[in-house]
């Protein structure tokens, strides 16, 4: 799905006309010191500018509560909101529903592509088809809402990489991708489609060890383009930013 990134700032600009006063708009919504928020993950808390919910909120402060189911329908009947999301059964299920609407947040979340030297998907190896195939990621091939990452983000300089493991002596002809995130089983599958290459879903464990070592042909990595990484790729990979995704506020319509 296509869209265009979140601006840092927003800048009112007032056109007075010559008039000595502003017009009267009414009063502004009530401020509240800290209001709570539900998200259905971990990830939906790092936001590259939190201090845009605080204002769409009216909040001063946001307090965060992760939830442990996604059912849409639950949710909405158990009254959690606002909530932040990026799971697409919940988006779906409030652009629906009456009553709610839906916010976008900036984008927070870039995917990228892990390997060595060689790329193992022909479709990634030159600048043009590249470019084509981020696209075609973003559009037509993963549920979220997401745009093609051609910047690569600040936070792929400051990935490093792990020097405390060894080479893996052989590489397995698939691309990896970690259990749960059905963003990056989506990315794998279709650049596996592109590249004749098998997928595997992986334990956070073997995962890490596919990671650190090198072990698989390709890996799909998501990175918080916030917060600072807590897994490195193995020294001398090649990490190509494939495509960059972000949250969605639930609130109550006219809040």
């Amino acid at each position: 799905m296509s869209g265009t990134r979140w601006p840092v700032g927003l800048v009112l600009l007032l056109m007075l006309g010559g008039c000595r006063h502003a017009p009267v708009a009414g009063p502004a919504p009530a401020r509240r010191d800290t209001v709570r928020v539900f998200a259905t993950s971990a990830a939906d808390t790092l936001l590259p500018h939190p201090d845009t919910l605080a204002v769409l909120l009216h909040a001063a402060a946001i307090r965060w509560r992760v939830l442990a189911t996604g059912d849409a329908r639950a949710l909405a009947a158990a009254d959690s909101l606002p909530m932040v999301s990026q799971d697409p059964r919940v988006l779906a299920y409030a652009r629906a529903a009456p009553g709610l609407e839906v916010v976008p947040l900036p984008w927070s979340r870039v995917y990228t592509m892990v390997s060595d030297s060689t790329v193992p998907v022909a479709a990634l190896a030159d600048s043009q088809s590249a470019a084509a195939t981020r696209v075609d990621l973003a559009r037509f091939s993963v549920a979220q809402d997401a745009i093609a990452s051609f910047t690569p983000p600040p936070i792929l300089s400051a990935l490093g990489c792990n020097a405390d493991v060894a080479r893996a002596t052989e590489v397995r002809s698939r691309i990896a991708y970690a259990e749960g995130d059905p963003v990056a089983r989506q990315v794998a599958e279709r650049l596996g489609a592109l590249g004749n290459l098998r997928t595997v879903a992986l334990a956070p464990r073997e995962y890490d060890w596919a990671l650190a070592d090198g072990r698989e042909a390709g890996l799909v990595l998501a990175l918080s383009t916030v917060a600072a990484p807590t897994r490195r790729p193995f020294c001398g990979a090649r990490v190509s930013a494939l495509i960059e995704t972000r949250s969605t506020l639930v609130q109550r319509a006219g809040r």
